[in-house]
C-alpha cells in the first residue's frame, strides 16, 4: 500500500483497510494529535452529562427564586399600625400628630371599605342560595303537590325525613333541610320528570300513578296499589325503586312479577 492511498495527513483510511495489517498498517501517530473514537465518545458524554446538571441546578435556581420572590412581596405588604404605634412614633419624633391622626384615619376608611364589600358579597351570595332553595321547594310544589297536603301520605314521608335530618343528623330546622327531606322522599326532580315522561300513560302521567312508594296503595287514579301477596320487605323494596324512579308506578312492578313469579314457580 502507498503512502497516497493512505490520506494525505497520514491518517488511517476511512475503510478500515488498515485494521488486521500487521505490522505494515497504519499507526496512530503519537504526539497527541489523535483520540481512539472510545476516548472521543466518553468526552461528549462528560460534556452531555455536565450539560444535564447544569440546566437543573439553573431551574432549581429559577424555582427558589420565585419562592423568595413572593416571600418577599408577602413581607413588603404593609401591616396595619395600632393606635400605639402611632402614638409612640409621634413620641420619638419619626411623625408628627397631624401625620398619625391622618394615617389611622386612612386605616380606620379602608378597613370599613374592605368590610362593607365583603358584606356585600356575603349577601349577594345568600340571596342566591335563597333563590335557589325557593326554586327547588316550587319545583318539588309542582310535581308533589300531594307533600304540601296535611295528613296526606306524601306529607307523612316528607315530616319523617325531615325529623330524620334535625334530630339524628343534626341539620338546622331551615328550607335547606326541607329541600333534602324531599329529596330523600322522592328523589331527585330531574329523575321524576324522566320517569313520567316515560310512563305508561305518557307525559301527562300524574304524581300518584308514578310517584312515590305509599302513593298506590290508597287508590290511584287508576286504582294501582301494591301487588297482593308481597311481605313487608317486599314492599318497602319496590316502593324505595318507585321513589328512584326506576318503576313508574306499581302497575309495572306488578307487570313485572307476573314474568318473575310463574318462573320461580317452575323452578
Amino acid at each position: 500500500m502507498s503512502e497516497a492511498t493512505q490520506g494525505q495527513d497520514g491518517a488511517p483510511p476511512g475503510d478500515g483497510s488498515h485494521k488486521g495489517s500487521g505490522s505494515e498498517g497504519w499507526k496512530p501517530p503519537t504526539d497527541g494529535s489523535w483520540l481512539p473514537k472510545v476516548a472521543v465518545d466518553e468526552l461528549v458524554n462528560r460534556h452531555k452529562d455536565r450539560a444535564s446538571a447544569e440546566a437543573a441546578e439553573a431551574a432549581r435556581l429559577r424555582a427558589e427564586n420565585e419562592a423568595l420572590k413572593a416571600h418577599r412581596a408577602a413581607a413588603d405588604k404593609p401591616k396595619p399600625l395600632t393606635r400605639t404605634e402611632l402614638n409612640q412614633l409621634v413620641a420619638d419624633g419619626k411623625v408628627t400628630q397631624e401625620a398619625a391622626d391622618a394615617e389611622w384615619e386612612r386605616q380606620v376608611v379602608d378597613t370599613a371599605t374592605s368590610n362593607a364589600r365583603q358584606a356585600a358579597r356575603d349577601e349577594g351570595a345568600q340571596r342566591e342560595r335563597e333563590q335557589t332553595i325557593s326554586a327547588q321547594l316550587e319545583e318539588y310544589r309542582g310535581l308533589i303537590p300531594e307533600a304540601w297536603e296535611a295528613g296526606s301520605k306524601e306529607r307523612a314521608r316528607v315530616a319523617k325525613e325531615f325529623r330524620y335530618l334535625t334530630e339524628k343528623l343534626g341539620s338546622p330546622n331551615s328550607k335547606a333541610t326541607e329541600i333534602a327531606a324531599l329529596r330523600a322522599a322522592f328523589g331527585d326532580p330531574e329523575a321524576i320528570k324522566a320517569s313520567r315522561s316515560t310512563g305508561r300513560h305518557g307525559p301527562a302521567e300524574t304524581h300518584g300513578e308514578v310517584g312515590g312508594a305509599e302513593r298506590g296503595e290508597g287508590g290511584t287514579k287508576d286504582g294501582d296499589g301494591a301487588p297482593k301477596g308481597l311481605d313487608a320487605r317486599q314492599k318497602a323494596h319496590y316502593e324505595k325503586l318507585i321513589a328512584q324512579g326506576h318503576y313508574p308506578d306499581w302497575k309495572a312492578v306488578r307487570e313485572e312479577l307476573k314474568f318473575s313469579r310463574p318462573k320461580a314457580a317452575r323452578a
